[in-house]
């Protein structure tokens, strides 16, 4: 055989090795067939997601055998004669139905400027320019946050009693410093308000409860005001904005004018 041929032999049996991961074979879990069909239906699905052909097979391989033995289990479980697992099931699937469907109601289909330059306008209508930020001692009850603006007030440093108090495991360790936010960002009602009614460097004077077992004592330590940000830097969101009111209108026309009859029963 001359060189040629060999490395046209060679060539031939690498790509045939290759192709294998496309051309699947059947293969049964526990006696239940997975067709090729079934095993090239997902490797197109995961192709945007795992570029190496031999990969996505060994994926598409891996998941289905997954698959088909978790469907097994509760099949000899009996789980799904169980309401709750059949409605769990029945959800999931609707869920799955409603990503396949949006994705094909949104192709080919952009907001014009005139759509985005309306959703901003409303965006900056309702902005609220007040943006604080403050740090939190965060104890288990009422009586121990009033403990520690007693000791706060005779001078123990706000960053040495959250590293020492605190229960807040994100904040502790900084002091129970929190980011900068915007004001319509505090979820807890009245602390906004409190904050904005003195000046940065104060501590409030009464603990807010956050959490079921959690009353948090606050330190306003820096207020600014801010612009809305700039159309083309929330572009993004506008679009997404936008897409959402599109789907939310879409499905309010297809349940409104879909035909719901009441059955009688018969007796």
């Amino acid at each position: 055989m001359t060189k040629t041929n060999l490395f046209i032999s060679i060539s031939v049996l690498l790509l045939g090795l290759s192709g294998s991961a496309q051309a699947q074979t059947a293969f049964s879990v526990n006696g239940q067939t997975i067709s090729a069909q079934q095993q090239k239906d997902l490797m197109d699905w995961l192709e945007p997601h795992v570029s190496d052909v031999e990969q996505r097979a060994l994926q598409a391989r891996n998941l289905l055998i997954e698959r088909a033995v978790i469907a097994q289990e509760i099949k000899r479980l009996k789980l799904e004669q169980n309401p709750q697992v059949r409605e769990h099931i029945e959800n999931a699937k609707h869920i799955g139905n409603i990503e396949v469907l949006n994705a094909e109601l949104l192709k080919g289909k952009k907001p014009s400027d005139e759509d985005l330059t309306k959703i901003y306008e409303g965006y900056k209508a309702t902005w609220d320019p007040n943006f604080i930020q403050i740090s939190q001692i965060v104890v288990p009850s009422e009586k121990e946050a009033m403990d520690v603006l007693r000791r706060l007030g005779e001078h123990t440093k706000f960053e040495d009693l959250a590293q020492k108090v605190s229960i807040d495991q994100s904040t502790k360790d900084v002091g129970g410093k929190i980011p900068m936010a915007n004001a319509r960002q505090f979820r807890i009602p009245g602390m906004a308000a409190a904050c904005l009614s003195v000046s940065s460097g104060t501590v409030l004077q009464r603990p807010f409860q956050v959490a079921p077992n959690a009353w948090a004592v606050i330190r306003v330590d820096a207020m600014e005001k801010r612009e809305p940000p700039s159309m083309d830097k929330l572009k993004p969101q506008l679009e997404q904005a936008w897409q959402k009111s599109y789907l939310d209108s879409y499905y309010k026309r297809l349940i409104e004018d879909a035909k719901v009859k009441e059955l009688s029963s018969k007796k």
